[in-house]
């Protein structure tokens, strides 16, 4: 998934056909795991605040759409 720009085409095709190549469980993880990211190591504070506002959030967005989207 890009977190750059949500395509609701896509989030519907990849859940009618994502059991071709995986299981439900290991999607799920795999969301999961995605949800959890955290900032580069080498961030420095300020940098850390606009990573959040521009990529965690975004992310956590996003994903939470796509968890909406099966329902």
């Amino acid at each position: 998934f890009t977190h750059y720009a949500a395509d609701p085409v896509f989030i519907r095709t990849f859940l009618m056909t994502y059991k071709s190549f995986t299981t439900v469980d290991e999607l799920f993880e795999l969301l999961v795991q995605r949800y959890q990211i955290e900032p580069p190591d080498n961030l420095k504070p300020a940098e850390i605040e606009e990573w959040t506002k521009l990529k965690q959030h975004v992310i956590r967005s996003r994903l939470v759409v796509t968890f909406s989207e099966d329902s």
